[in-house]
């Protein structure tokens, strides 16, 4: 048998799992933190769009 069949199933380590992430043009260990106003500001943007749905989806609940 030749070493190439010895060789043993190369598994991926958090190494690998990083040197990949930064290949595609991100930076590890980056923390994104967000303002109190854009956060309420994505709620309110969540809410506008969910809310008219999740009460049509309601409504439609109570039709038999």
């Amino acid at each position: 048998m030749t070493s190439a069949t010895l060789e043993k199933p190369t598994t991926m380590h958090d190494d690998d799992i990083c040197h990949d992430v930064e290949m595609d043009g991100l930076k590890d260990n980056v923390e994104t933190y967000f303002t109190a106003q854009q956060t309420k500001a994505l709620l309110r943007k969540l809410d506008w769009h969910l809310i008219p749905f999740l009460s049509l989806l309601y409504l439609l609940s109570f039709l038999e």
